[in-house]
């Protein structure tokens, strides 16, 4: 641990004073296959968010796809169950004769002062 603390202190004494060496062609001989992990790890990482990102963004849309699917199927049945009250309501009254019908035009609000 000592060695690696007194490597440090003196890579940065030798980076204060200016003494560091330009990086030249020889450092990327040697450390070619870090080099190329560390890229290709860099695009693996980019990749994986992105695919992240955009599967985030699938479940977004089929969260709402599936509200708007639930608000309708209420809706039809709102409408079914209306639908069939009123047939009901039609026939029995059709069946005790009562001579019902429904209005053909809306009601009227008259309003009085």
């Amino acid at each position: 641990m000592k060695k690696i603390l007194n490597s440090l202190h003196a890579t940065v004494k030798q980076i204060k004073k200016g003494d560091v060496e330009p990086i030249n062609i020889d450092f990327f001989y040697k450390h070619k296959f870090t080099i190329i992990w560390v890229i290709a790890f860099c695009f693996i990482y980019i990749s994986t968010k992105y695919t992240n990102l955009l599967e985030k963004e699938e479940i977004l849309n089929l969260k709402q796809q599936m509200q708007s699917a639930r608000t309708e199927s209420v809706r039809a049945s709102a409408e079914y169950k209306t639908q069939v009250r009123e047939a009901r309501v039609k026939s029995l009254a059709d069946s005790m004769q009562l001579k019902l019908s429904t209005p053909e035009q809306p009601a009227f609000n008259l309003k009085g002062k």
